[in-house]
């Protein structure tokens, strides 16, 4: 046996008492710390809300969010909620807004967040070019809703939509289904009137300018491209009087070669003229889309904010 292996080692006595001191140490003081780093609601929300002022829009999403998880019963959770999906709707993440709407709106119901969401679910969708789905839920909220004031609200807005769509039928039927006494409030008899004076967008005709297209570029003339207009005639004529020369000469194999890349292009001429009065019609009703919601649109309109409320007025000088 090797009773040098029995033998005490020296200092063991210090370590093991040094080794209590420091556990007792950590056990006294992390009940401490555990305290300094507790997050309070306040905290959390004031947090969230910088990072919104900031347009940190992504890490706002995500404090919003956390906030709404760990503090639901907070009385802020709702604004919490709506902005977490306000946040998505700035960044153009559009399905991810109307998903963290959804959540709101079941979350808590019959909050006023709740109803906002309902509005920017139907902005979501506008933007992403799903009308129906927009006037859908604007529809709802008329036919859900008692409160009068937000049933004209719902209205006015699915009149826009539905003017930005190009429905203009439709848009001025929702206008005239504001009530009497928010019709003021909405400027329904400026906007009606401007929707009903031929004056204010005027169009081509593509039936027409498919006709003047016969005229090589007559079509673009019409829409006033009379750059295109130009290229149109003077290449279609060039091709023809080769072609025309080609046969003259002898040449049918060039002569129809040329005929045919001619007719392409007349072909092509004819179609551009109809297409280029379409896209005429579209810029018009752009340009009087906006220069009727500059003119004619909400004289007053309430922001939320995550600090509280912002009052904007629009003024036609």
């Amino acid at each position: 046996m090797d009773l040098k292996s029995k033998r005490p080692q020296p200092g063991l006595p210090f370590f093991r008492t040094l080794s209590a001191v420091v556990l007792l140490c950590l056990i006294l003081v992390l009940p401490a710390s555990a305290r300094e780093l507790t997050v309070t609601p306040g905290a959390a929300y004031a947090f969230a809300q910088k990072l919104y002022e900031q347009q940190d829009f992504q890490a706002a999403a995500t404090e919003f969010d956390r906030f709404v998880h760990f503090f639901e019963k907070d009385k802020r959770a709702p604004a919490a909620a709506f902005y977490a999906g306000l946040a998505r709707f700035s960044m153009q993440h559009y399905q991810e807004a109307i998903d963290a709407f959804n959540r709101l709106i079941r979350s808590y119901p019959g909050s006023k967040q709740a109803l906002e969401a309902r509005f920017m679910i139907s902005r979501c969708y506008q933007k992403q070019n799903d009308i129906d789905s927009s006037t859908m839920e604007l529809r709802q909220i008329i036919r859900q809703e008692t409160d009068p004031k937000v049933r004209d609200r719902a209205r006015s807005q699915l009149a826009w939509v539905l003017l930005e769509a190009g429905d203009i039928s439709r848009a001025r039927s929702s206008f005239l289904a504001i009530s009497d006494k928010n019709q003021d409030h909405y400027n329904v008899e400026a906007i009606v009137s401007s929707l009903d004076d031929p004056g204010e967008m005027k169009h081509k005709s593509p039936l027409t300018a498919g006709l003047l297209s016969a005229v090589p570029g007559g079509g673009y003339l019409y829409t006033g491209r009379f750059r295109e207009a130009g290229v149109a005639f003077f290449l279609t004529s060039a091709l023809a009087v080769a072609s025309w020369q080609c046969f003259d000469e002898d040449l049918p194999a060039l002569g129809a070669l040329t005929g045919l890349a001619g007719l392409g292009f007349y072909s092509g001429s004819i179609a551009g003229g109809v297409s280029s009065a379409h896209k005429y019609n579209y810029r018009q009703s752009e340009k009087f889309i906006r220069r009727l919601k500059d003119t004619h649109g909400p004289a007053v309109s309430l922001q939320l904010r995550p600090g509280g409320a912002m009052l904007a007025i629009h003024c036609a000088f």
